[in-house]
């Protein structure tokens, strides 16, 4: 800052191993998150599912995953597959009663993060324990 100039913001990349959507470019993982997130967010990538929208979640999630450890597309899907079957049945277990919905409100960000962490866990390859 000394000269006056803002100093750059480090994004890990290029060369992170997360392509980013839109321009192509890679960076760090966690970096990416935030980025990839963002854009699912920002696109509306809204289910339409009373249990909210796991595809915000889950699909950027699994991308940035998959590529990290250089897994195959059909491990891709399968790990988007496995966070939406996890994803809806929690959410469809904690779902609260129509009374206490309208009086407190819906809980879905309890929830949500599950779409997060599943197709991760599965990528990485983490057992039940690893994953608690």
């Amino acid at each position: 800052m000394a000269s006056g100039r803002p100093a750059q913001l480090s994004l890990g990349g290029p060369g992170g191993p997360v392509t980013v959507w839109g321009d192509g470019t890679c960076m760090a993982a966690p970096h990416a998150a935030l980025i990839l997130g963002t854009l699912a967010d920002a696109l509306a990538w809204e289910d339409c599912s009373p249990t909210g929208q796991p595809s915000t979640c889950a699909v950027p999630c699994a991308w940035l995953a998959a590529e990290e450890r250089h897994k195959s597309g059909r491990e891709l899907i399968a790990a988007i597959i496995a966070a939406y079957e996890v994803y809806q049945r929690i959410a469809l277990a904690v779902q609260p009663s129509e009374g206490r919905w309208r009086e407190k409100g819906w809980g879905m960000q309890n929830w949500q993060i599950f779409a997060a962490i599943i197709p991760i866990a599965k990528l990485y390859g983490l057992d039940a324990r690893k994953i608690n």
